[in-house]
Parts: structure tokens; sequence; C-alpha cells
């Protein structure tokens, strides 16, 4: 287009210059037959530039070298190319596809290529990227790049490079809209912290999705201890830990997509035993008889304690006797009990961490039956009362006869 302006106006000044060389003085040319041909100069050279001016087509408000020169005609034959008003910015669910068109004005025959972190995923309409998921549909005017079944790894800065004089570029992004996950940091394969009973313990919670899911904890089957106040955030943390805090917590994670996830971790707390005692008689409704006194000793210890009974004052009746375990309870049963078994009993559990007693003083129960040897001494007690009694009733009948004999006696001799 250049050359071809250029080469317009080279003829215009060759025939200016022609007809030139024809003028007289008078700029007026009468033939041989004046009738036919006459030539009037009416060219309107009001700038001195050589070119003539029509009065009936240009004035000079219409055209002047100001309005119109020759790097005007080079912006209109080669205007810079530049990006159009794209979205930069898209949020794709996990699984679908992702469509990121870039719009080029005035691309003319200008290359447009696709970069991810510094690696080239096209080239015009060129695919370089190794990966049958990603494609590339161009237009005059636009490069649109395809991801189907987007995963995790293809979110991020996508850049829109467009070769230039100098290098031109817009960068899009790739939100991925996904489900919540959570993980306990650093937990044991067992899911299970085995803490001293007063040492410190913290565990981290990190949850992961988009968009950024928010973390809370829960304990099962029980409140949270008081001492996690800050219920909401991506850690527990215990100075100094006791008995009463262990339990099972649950780290949740939620971002309003999909169900929140969780992630569980195990607290055992190593701690001497604590004992409670009591004693419960079991009756017969129908007769009120008592068939069995049962003495439970309710133990509380990690590691499991051993636990035993003794008694003080006598021995364990062990042919009516039988011990059991149950949810965490030792359970000494005697059946058919008697006022003999009624005394002072001791409940001992001991573990890694201690040793611990409590004493049951089992109280008396006039429902129970005394033993047989109990009834023989009984009788037998009171036969030697009532044999003792009546031997001094005879000896003071003897006693008091004697005395009358006596006075009698006396008084005969007197």
């Amino acid at each position: 287009m250049k050359y071809l302006i250029f080469f317009i106006i080279c003829l215009q000044i060759f025939t200016t210059l022609g007809a030139a060389s024809y003028e007289d003085d008078d700029d007026e040319y009468v033939y041989e037959n004046e009738d036919d041909y006459e030539y009037v100069d009416d060219c309107l050279d009001a700038d001195d530039d050589g070119y003539c001016e029509s009065n009936e087509d240009y004035t000079d408000e219409d055209y002047t070298d100001e309005d119109y020169t020759d790097e005007d005609l080079d912006e209109e034959s080669e205007a810079e190319p530049e990006f159009g008003e794209d979205p930069t910015t898209m949020q794709v669910d996990m699984g679908n596809t992702a469509r990121i068109t870039c719009t080029v004005i005035n691309l003319g025959s200008s290359v447009v290529s696709w970069k991810k972190d510094g690696s080239f995923l096209s080239l015009g309409g060129s695919l370089l990227a190794d990966d049958p998921r990603i494609s590339i549909s161009m237009t005059p005017s636009s490069s649109e790049l395809t991801i189907t079944l987007v995963k995790g790894e293809d979110a991020g800065d996508y850049v829109c490079q467009v070769a230039t004089t100098e290098i031109m570029a817009k960068t899009f992004t790739i939100e991925i809209k996904s489900p919540p996950n959570v993980k306990i940091v650093n937990k044991p394969e067992s899911s299970t912290y085995t803490v001293k009973e007063g040492s410190a313990l913290t565990i981290l919670c990190e949850g992961e999705g988009d968009p950024k899911p928010t973390l809370s904890w829960k304990r099962l089957n029980s409140q949270m201890p008081a001492s996690q106040n800050n219920q909401n955030s991506g850690s527990l943390q215990f100075s100094s830990i006791s008995e009463n805090e262990s339990g099972t917590y649950q780290c949740i994670a939620g971002n309003g997509f999909g169900q929140p996830a969780v992630d569980s971790i195990q607290i055992l707390v190593k701690h001497k035993p604590t004992i409670y005692v009591q004693e419960e008689y079991v009756e017969n409704k129908e007769n009120n008889k008592v068939e069995l006194l049962q003495l439970i000793c309710s133990v509380q210890a990690y590691p499991a304690a051993e636990t035993t009974w003794t008694r003080s004052d006598n021995p364990l009746p062990e042919e009516r006797m039988n011990i059991r375990d149950e949810d965490g309870r030792h359970i000494l049963e005697i059946s058919n009990p008697k006022q003999s078994d009624v005394g002072v009993y001791t409940c001992e559990a001991v573990n890694s961490e201690g040793k611990v007693y409590a004493v049951l003083n089992v109280k008396e129960n006039e429902n129970l039956p005394a033993e047989e040897a109990e009834v023989a001494l009984k009788q037998l007690k009171e036969e030697e009362e009532e044999t003792s009694s009546s031997a001094n009733r005879g000896q003071f009948l003897v006693g008091s006869l004697t005395y009358v004999l006596v006075c009698l006696s006396l008084r005969a001799q007197l």
C-alpha cells in the first residue's frame, strides 16, 4: 500500500511538471482553430506546493497535509495488536471442563501461544502439551484453551502470549472448586497418641479445598474440654493434659462444596488408677431373704489395672464367692451371705503408673442369717447362764437353811 501511494504521488508530480512546460506568459493557448481548442489555466495552488486544487471537489478544510500524512497511512496499514476484554479468572468444579478465551484485536499474522509454569502448551494452532485433555481452538482474532476433566493440578495461572515486536502477555487464572480434604499432621499409623498425665500435647490439622475450608474440632461421645475454648481452629493444645481430656477427637473441614471431610485421632492418657467402692445386697422379693452380697470396685486406669479384693479381719469365703469384671468394675460376689460376712474389705488397683487402695466397711444387715456354729454358741451361753442362775439359787437355799439351824442350836443351849 505504501508503494502504491508513493507511485501515485510520483505520477501526479510528473504530470504537473509536464503540463508546466507548455505554459506561456499569459497562461492561455490559442490554436489554429480557436473555436475547437481553448485552454484556460484555472489551477489553484494556494499553498505553493506544486499541486492543483479543484474548487468543485476539495477545499482547504477538506484536505491538508496536517490532517493526513504518511504516518497516518502507516498506522492504518500496521495497527498494533491489543488484548480484548476477556475474563481473567475462571472457577471450575472438579472434573468439569475449563475454557479460557484470549481475544487479540488486530492480531494479523502474529502468533498466539499458551504457557503454564514457564512451559509452552501451544504455539499458534499447534499443541505442544502431551496431555489428551488439552486442546486449542483458533479464530482470526482469538485463541481458546480447553481442558477437560480438570484436576487439582490444573489450577493456577495460564499466560496468553502474542509474538510482536515486543512480546505481549496476559495472565488467566483457573480456580478449581473441589470438596474439602482434611488431615491431622504427623498422625501415627495407629491413629492414637499415648501421653503421660501432666505432659503437653499439640495436635495440628490441615484442610484443602476450593474454596479454602474452615476447620473445627469435636470430641466423640463427650463435650470438648474446658481448656479447648477455641474449637474453630486448626490445632488442639494441651499444656498439662489430664485423664479427663482423653478420648477421640475429630477435625472437621467444610467449604460448602460436597460433604465435610473428617479425620480422627484418639488420645490415651497414662495415669494411676482411680477407684470407687460400694456394696449392694440382692434380695429375694418373695421372702426378703438376702441371696447375694456384691462388693463393687469401679476402676479407671490406663494402662489397665490389676484389681484384687481382700478382707482385713477374716479370710474371704472362697467356697461362696465369685469374682468378675464388667465395664471397668471389679465385682466380688458372696452368695448366701451371713452375719459373719460383715466386716472391712479392701480393693487394691495397680498399674505401671501407681497403686491405689479403697476400704469398704460392709454394714450389718438384719436380714442376714447367723451361722449354725454361732447359733449353737449362743444357745450354750444361754444354757450356761441358766445353769449358773439355778446353782446360785441352790446355794442360797442351802446357806439360808444352815443359818437357821445354827441359830436354833444356839438358842437351845441358852
